[in-house]
């Protein structure tokens, strides 16, 4: 019975086994506008034990119709707009078609981060449990908060968090503004092609490969390397300098070189993936064979991103980041995509730094919030307006995630390096 089925299946889609596209939705016969009580889970079909592959933030305002009652499901069970299946318990009438608050999401803006300065610092959960002295978490050093404002009890100055939490303002130090952007969109550079990035504030240029000779000049943090299309592939090396396109050395170490991995994974015709250079410290974004954009990143400082071949298997718009039984959390953390889900590694955005171009991070792959929120909008899988989360499944693989690692100075290194195609 099952391989009848496949083999329907396989000839309704002209003898591929590609995925059949999706039905077309009649949108008019989605009349009933609801709003989402808590965070809410959306089942592939009408059973509260089956398969969540999303979920709604709570307050959302969303188009659903009636998909009939189910006995663990007293209230019904709703098919929304988009897809998936909701328990009514979950839900309930609107009037307005205004969507509702997203939760954290739009309301982070109005917070600062703050870096917690001391180690074994208490943080309470009421003003009742600080009177009480009776901390719920006792924070390592390092951790960062989202402080919304500030208040006294019994003359002492607390910070306190959008979700409540208490800390003493004694040992918060506000943070840097974010930094915004880094990422190199390749497709608009025209005849130009993308050989590196300058990581490394006043890299200076050399008359030659010797960091005795002549300084001719000078290059600022995040300058592109720029050449025309038709030369050199990659830049050379010379020992630890490189040789620019325009004359002049410049030390390796001071410039991110966009290389192309020697092993590429199998992808389809116009398939986006993403690379991420542990050596250079660049995520690469691809169209096929096509590169579109470079990216400066931060990978474990400990060595600890391990290299391997990914998917994108969970996607969430924002979460607090735990470590060591929370004692290290670092709250609010927008776009987080995770692709080696049992270590908890991701890429998502980092506003607690602006060190990017050198390992950083405990594992994670560090993106300014701006990159990191166009590779979440540019990968699979896709999240609907409303979603908080979502995971992968049939219609909607996550975006394939190559980690790989190769020595920077190495002439065997320059022979794998294939030309890059950019647009």
């Amino acid at each position: 019975k099952t391989a009848a089925a496949a083999l329907a299946v396989w000839l309704a889609t002209g003898g591929s086994w590609a995925e059949p596209s999706p039905p077309k939705i009649d949108e008019a016969a989605f009349s009933l506008t609801v709003r989402t009580l808590r965070q809410t889970p959306v089942h592939h079909n009408k059973n509260v034990r089956g398969t969540v592959y999303a979920k709604i933030f709570a307050g959302a305002v969303i188009k659903v119709r009636g998909a009939g009652p189910n006995p663990l499901c007293v209230k019904g069970w709703f098919e929304r707009l988009g897809g998936g299946f909701i328990c009514g318990k979950n839900l309930e009438k609107s009037t307005s078609d205004k969507r509702g608050p997203k939760a954290r999401q739009e309301n982070v803006s109005q917070s600062r981060p703050y870096r917690v300065t001391e180690a074994r610092t208490p943080l309470y959960s009421s003003p009742k449990k600080l009177l009480r002295k009776k901390p719920h978490v006792i924070l390592r050093r390092d951790s960062i908060l989202m402080i919304d404002r500030f208040e006294e009890v019994e003359g002492v100055r607390f910070g306190v968090t959008g979700k409540g939490d208490w800390i003493e303002a004694n040992k918060l130090e506000l943070l840097p503004a974010a930094q915004k952007r880094l990422g190199v969109d390749v497709t608009a550079l025209g005849d130009k092609r993308l050989l590196g990035i300058v990581i490394k504030d006043n890299a200076r240029i050399h008359a030659a490969p010797d960091e005795n000779s002549a300084v001719i000049g000078n290059l600022g943090r995040w300058t592109s390397i720029l050449d025309e299309r038709d030369s050199a592939a990659t830049l050379d090396v010379e020992g630890v300098f490189v040789l620019l396109p325009g004359g002049g050395y410049v030390k390796d170490a001071e410039i991110a070189r966009v290389r192309f991995p020697a092993k590429q994974p199998k992808v389809d015709e116009g398939e986006r993936w993403i690379a991420v250079d542990i050596a250079e410290q660049l995520l690469l974004a691809f169209e096929a064979e096509r590169l579109v954009r470079v990216v400066p990143c931060s990978t474990g400082v400990e060595d600890n991103t391990d290299p391997g071949r990914y998917r994108i298997r969970l996607k969430r718009r924002i979460q607090t980041l735990r470590m060591y039984q929370g004692r290290i959390r670092v709250e609010d953390v927008p776009s987080v995509m995770y692709f080696h889900v049992e270590r908890g590694l991701a890429i998502h955005s980092a506003y607690w730094h602006t060190d990017f171009g050198v390992r950083k991070s405990h594992g994670c792959v560090n993106l300014t919030p701006e990159d990191a929120e166009w590779v979440f909008d540019w990968t699979q899988p896709h999240l609907r307006p409303e979603d908080a989360e979502v995971v992968t499944w049939a219609r909607d693989k996550g975006t394939k995630v190559l980690v790989f690692e190769v020595a920077r100075s190495s002439s065997k290194v320059r022979a794998k390096e294939a030309p890059l195609p950019q647009s």
